[in-house]
């Protein structure tokens, strides 16, 4: 009788969610980035007019409607990522 080998076993699975967690880190830093371009590009004037210790919530949708065409790459990099982690299992 043939012996059944489970191709997928705990290390494997132990890859996939750390290439999961690896993801949502880049994920992240590339919109931070895009935050940080806006903000000394197309925003400068705006962000030299915070103070030191504001706090600002910064929306996915400004982002996509800076007209700066770098960010807008980088915010379809941020948006490519995100469906790929949804489809990776």
């Amino acid at each position: 009788m043939g012996k059944i080998i489970t191709l997928k076993n705990d290390a494997y699975f132990a890859q996939i969610n750390q290439i999961k967690i690896d993801l949502e880190k880049f994920r992240s830093l590339i919109y931070t980035h895009a935050i940080n371009l806006a903000c000394s590009g197309e925003w400068k004037e705006w962000n030299d007019s915070m103070e030191d210790g504001d706090l600002f919530s910064f929306t996915y949708e400004a982002l996509i409607d800076t007209g700066d065409k770098n960010i807008d790459k980088l915010m379809e990099i941020y948006n490519f990522i995100g469906e790929m982690q949804s489809k990776i299992k």
